[in-house]
């Protein structure tokens, strides 16, 4: 009678300990080629996903501003005054519009006039001119990573009653780092009409530093 721990290469414990043992082997150096490969990828695929976030929240900016338009010229019409689009301060507490209204801090980049969002305002007063005494009527909190000018002297834009748009201007929407400007950066194109059209700013020209 044989024992059962003797060398039988028919044993099934000891052909199970021998797969088992080689299994393991073979785990361990699909595991390295494995995290080797993760680690490749990774490389790429960080890069990649920044891109695409940087896009997304230049595309945001540029839509965002594109509705404060349109709603400014929709109650422009409606109310029969001026509506005021102007720089936001750097606060969020949209029942304190002194604080709202106060000039976004200095930064360290050129060209970024709405680094804090913007409001559209009813110049109740008339004086043509964003003050306390206007009405609220939208708020935009400013979207991280994404640098907004203008390509006129004044920031605040003006929309009669006539649904004219004063100063006619356009604004430059472009990535926080100039890294990516040539990629990203987008221009949206104000008409005296209210009427806005996107384009790309592929060259980048209007997003580099002073």
């Amino acid at each position: 009678m044989s024992h059962p721990n003797t060398l039988n290469p028919n044993n099934p414990a000891l052909t199970h300990k021998q797969s088992r043992t080689t299994a393991l082997g073979f785990t361990l150096i699909e595991l390295l080629v494995s995290l080797s490969i993760v680690a490749v990828l990774s490389g790429v695929a960080i890069p990649t996903f920044a891109h695409i976030r940087t896009e997304q929240r230049i595309n945001a900016a540029t839509k965002a501003m594109h509705n404060s338009i349109a709603v400014a010229k929709s109650q422009a019409l409606r109310l029969g005054q001026t509506i005021l689009i102007t720089p936001a301060g750097c606060t969020q507490d949209t029942k304190d519009l002194s604080a709202l209204l106060a000039p976004p801090a200095q930064t360290t980049r050129s060209g970024n006039s709405w680094p804090c969002g913007w409001l559209v305002l009813a110049d109740t007063n008339k004086n043509a001119a964003a003050d306390v005494n206007d009405a609220l009527l939208h708020y935009v909190a400013g979207i991280e990573g994404v640098r907004i000018s203008n390509n006129v002297t004044a920031d605040t834009l003006r929309i009669l009653p006539s649904g004219v748009v004063s100063p006619m201007q356009s604004m430059h929407f472009c990535p926080g780092s100039n890294a990516t400007w040539s990629n990203f950066a987008s221009k949206l194109v104000v008409a005296i009409s209210g009427r806005t059209r996107t384009e790309s700013l592929r060259d980048g020209a209007h997003c580099a530093d002073s």
